[in-house]
């Protein structure tokens, strides 16, 4: 006989979390808003927040996956967790989809490119006027 797993979290703490979870958007834009000079500088204040966005969207991703089944039917089970698996993964798209217009809202990229007097046709035509080393 299968007994239902206990509420780890009650429906208040779980609010208060997504509540807290979605305050961490602000202060990651903090992070590079206004992009060449961001409010939070530093190295420290992106690190410690992708951390506790990662630790938490795991806890709280996966204890709905795990406790969903536990609330309907026997036999509804399997499409629960179906069913919360693709709500899930619906969720991380709309995440990443929500990340581009994040960006769009920070402004416009500063025009600087990571290396700007290499381009890939002067890399090839330098490589090309050598000739092949000769095997021995």
């Amino acid at each position: 006989v299968l007994t239902p797993v206990k509420k780890a979290i009650s429906r208040r703490r779980m609010l208060l979390s997504a509540l807290f979870r979605f305050s961490l958007i602000p202060l990651a834009l903090m992070c590079c808003m206004p992009r060449l000079h961001p409010t939070l500088k530093g190295e420290v204040w992106p690190i410690l927040l992708t951390m506790v966005l990662g630790f938490t969207n795991g806890y709280y991703g996966s204890l709905p996956l795990v406790l969903a089944p536990s609330c309907v039917p026997p036999r509804f089970r399997e499409l629960c967790g179906n069913t919360m698996m693709l709500a899930f993964a619906f969720a991380i798209v709309c995440g990443a989809f929500t990340s581009y217009g994040l960006d769009l809202l920070l402004g416009p990229h500063p025009g600087a490119e990571a290396c700007p007097e290499i381009n890939a046709t002067s890399t090839i035509n330098r490589y090309m006027e050598k000739p092949p080393l000769a095997l021995v």
